[in-house]
C-alpha cells in the first residue's frame, strides 16, 4: 500500500506520497503516468 494525498493549491495539482512507502522506481513510474496525461502541443 501506498499512501497519497492530492493537493490542490491554485492551478496546480500535487501528489504527495510518502517517500518511504514508494520504491523510487514506482515513483518514477507514476510521475511517467502522470506525465503522460498532459497534452503535447502540436508540430510547429
Amino acid at each position: 500500500m501506498i499512501g497519497a494525498k492530492v493537493v490542490s493549491h491554485g492551478r496546480y495539482v500535487m501528489f504527495q506520497l510518502a517517500e518511504v512507502a514508494a520504491p523510487r522506481e514506482l515513483f518514477r513510474k507514476i510521475l511517467s503516468l502522470i506525465d503522460d496525461l498532459r497534452p503535447r502541443p502540436a508540430p510547429a
